[in-house]
């Protein structure tokens, strides 16, 4: 399965189920060959991307990985999902956040698994 066309593509239909999830992402990346670790939350997550909402800006075009954590009902650890992507979109939300839209390079597959249909 490959995560495209890309959503930078104005006739992009949605191929994926997304889901309305809410989970603290861990997001790293480089500007300037700098390395930047921020905390953001998901707001929505598709096999091939995720929604997220920050305080902090990341250029649109950067690679980014991430990690997902969600929390589980039992006493074990959270579930970890991790990948990366390119951010293909950056909006302010004027006095709340960023949303930075992220576009998967390879497909969260575990995710389904999780959330079924």
């Amino acid at each position: 399965m490959v995560c495209a066309p890309s959503m930078r593509n104005p006739h992009f239909e949605r191929k994926y189920r997304r889901f309305d999830l809410s989970f603290a992402v861990q997001l790293t990346f480089y500007s300037g060959g700098i390395r930047s670790d921020i905390e953001a939350m998901s707001r929505n997550v598709s096999i091939c991307g995720l929604l997220l909402e920050t305080r902090s800006t990341v250029p649109q075009g950067s690679e980014v990985s991430f990690t997902m954590t969600i929390p589980t009902r039992s006493a074990s650890s959270p579930i970890e999902l991790a990948g990366k992507g390119n951010v293909i979109r950056v909006e302010e939300v004027p006095g709340t956040a960023i949303r930075i839209a992220v576009e998967c390079m390879n497909p969260i597959t575990q995710l389904e698994n999780y959330f079924p249909q």
